[in-house]
């Protein structure tokens, strides 16, 4: 019994594990997109409407991509993460651009590194808690960065 426990112990942080990791990577691809989105807007030399607008397509695209792989990943935190995670989630997403219009106004506000730095850490911190192979007690040292 003792060792049927164990197991499922183990492959619950492992399923865990795997919906972190995964959420991280996308909140930090989406983050990195709209960085880059507003970076080409801003040293783009183009006069014409139409011509920005084409120009743009490609990071726009990439922006949205990013975005809805995000959300698909946050549906797994809330689904197979703890309270503790959602609320870090939470966080996190208070750091990202909100659906932008930027297909037609070309605007998007990326957020600030330093701040989504902050939120992904805290989410961080909730992942060495619950879902590392060998649960750490330091984890709140991510905090400290």
């Amino acid at each position: 019994m003792i060792t049927a426990n164990a197991d499922r112990e183990a492959e619950r942080r492992q399923q865990v594990s795997e919906h972190y990791s995964t959420y991280l990577e996308a909140a930090n691809a989406y983050f990195v997109a709209s960085q880059f989105f507003v970076g080409s807007l801003e040293t783009m030399q183009v006069q014409d409407e139409s011509e920005q607008i084409r120009r743009m397509q490609p990071a726009a695209q990439a922006v949205e991509q990013a975005r809805i792989d995000y959300h698909a990943a946050a549906n797994n935190v809330y689904a197979f993460g703890s309270e503790e995670a959602w609320l870090a989630h939470e966080q996190v997403l208070a750091t990202l651009p909100e659906k932008p219009e930027y297909a037609q106004a070309r605007t998007i506000d990326p957020g600030e590194p330093d701040e989504f730095l902050g939120a992904h850490n805290i989410f961080l911190a909730v992942f060495c808690k619950e879902a590392v192979a060998t649960p750490r007690t330091n984890c709140d040292r991510l905090l400290e960065r």
